[in-house]
């Protein structure tokens, strides 16, 4: 977890919420990150048929409440994918999120799990 940021990993080892404080301001925006990571892992899984491993749901910048980062962990690799198919995540995502409240732009990033073992990602 980066300092300043909220940040919540969802896997098999890792789960855990936390507030947000804004840098300069005393707005606390509390989000429920295990059920944006939720929504996440089911949209992706239903709509685009991806294999999800892992979630991880972090704050945007410091002094930005209106962006927050999703990693998506997916079994398989790069190739099995079709990039832009899954650039209309957002499009299958967003609803969703609005519909609890969150009004924050998921910006997306997809990893292999093969990226992961090789090195290639290092979790921010």
């Amino acid at each position: 977890m980066r300092s300043g940021n909220a940040t919540v990993y969802e896997g098999p080892l890792y789960k855990f919420c936390s507030a947000f404080l804004l840098c300069g301001k005393m707005d606390i925006i509390m989000r429920d990150y295990a059920k944006i990571a939720k929504i996440v892992r089911a949209t992706l899984a239903k709509d685009f048929k991806l294999k999800v491993l892992d979630v991880k749901v972090s704050q945007g910048e410091e002094t930005d409440d209106d962006t927050m980062h999703i990693d998506v962990i997916f079994e398989g690799t790069p190739e099995d994918v079709d990039a832009r198919k899954l650039s209309g995540a957002v499009r299958h995502v967003r609803p969703k999120l609005n519909a609890i409240g969150e009004k924050a732009f998921p910006v997306f990033s997809f990893i292999s799990k093969g990226d992961i073992g090789a090195g290639k990602f290092e979790a921010a």
